[in-house]
């Protein structure tokens, strides 16, 4: 789902993936729960809304149009 993404923008989206499927919720605050880093909750509910707010509209279309390709691979297979 990185595919065309720039290298920080590709690690933030492969962390909250698996920090989406770890912690089983998509609330920012449970995500950074699940990433249990050595600094406040705080700091990194900060940095994970940060990097959010970052991403641009280029960037958001790319990972939509990602997702939905990987997707459409499984519903083909199930036909």
């Amino acid at each position: 789902m990185s595919n065309d993404l720039n290298k920080p923008q590709e690690k933030f989206l492969m962390d909250m993936i698996y920090e989406i499927g770890k912690s089983g919720s998509c609330l920012i605050s449970e995500i950074s729960r699940a990433l249990d880093e050595k600094i406040k909750l705080n700091y990194t509910i900060k940095r994970l809304c940060d990097n959010l707010v970052k991403l641009l509209e280029e960037e958001i279309n790319i990972i939509k149009e990602n997702y939905y390709n990987e997707i459409k691979i499984c519903f083909q297979k199930n036909q």
